[in-house]
């Protein structure tokens, strides 16, 4: 439901966009009440189609509403390299937790400490470990304030098949941010909000 107009009809699309022109590629629409993730790998699957007969796919970017050992298999079946969200569950986070392997501090600034390890994860719907970037992030407190704990930490996870350091692959997700500027251009640019479904529609 249209959470702005109750009773109105509305969708979830699913878009999938070039990292550097920026050029949306393919797009379906949806019923309203689907999971992101929903033909998610038969979206992946008709994209890949029509892009490898004339280009090489080297990577994808997905947020954490996507996932799961089916879609992760995809790619790497594809031989295609991937970094993905993870949700920062209890799970995960007693497992970062117990793992002795040290941080590596990358930014250490007056505002702002960035540290990050890989571990190997495996989540129970998984058939095996993978490798996961974890990003923890603090911001530091001017010296006459009070700071009961030495940081409070924020953390990410991002899954992924690539060997880089974490900070490089956070990086690398994060650029998938400006998506939501895409997004807003169909919306302002091309009216994709207000799409009428043909089959209802009355003149």
């Amino acid at each position: 439901m249209n959470p702005h107009k109750p009773g109105r009809k509305s969708y979830h699309p699913l878009l999938v966009f070039e990292g550097k022109s920026h050029l949306c590629l393919n797009g379906v629409l949806r019923p309203e009440n689907v999971h992101s993730a929903d033909n998610g790998i038969e979206f992946a699957e008709e994209t890949y189609r029509l892009l490898s007969a004339q280009y090489l796919i080297r990577y994808a970017r997905f947020d954490k509403g996507f996932g799961g050992e089916k879609f992760y298999s995809y790619w790497e079946q594809q031989k295609i390299n991937y970094a993905g969200k993870l949700k920062w569950t209890s799970r995960l986070k007693k497992y970062v937790e117990n793992d002795n392997s040290p941080w590596i501090r990358y930014v250490d600034d007056e505002l702002i400490v960035i540290e990050g390890k890989t571990v190997y994860y495996q989540a129970t719907s998984w058939e095996k470990p993978r490798r996961v970037a974890v990003i923890r992030k603090a911001d530091k407190y001017e010296e006459d304030q009070l700071q009961l704990f030495d940081f409070l930490w924020d953390y990410e996870a991002i899954v992924t098949t690539m060997d880089w350091e974490p900070m490089d692959i956070w990086r690398f997700y994060n650029q998938r941010a400006c998506l939501e500027n895409y997004i807003k251009e169909s919306k302002y640019g091309f009216s994709m909000d207000k799409t009428v479904d043909p089959i209802s529609y009355q003149p």
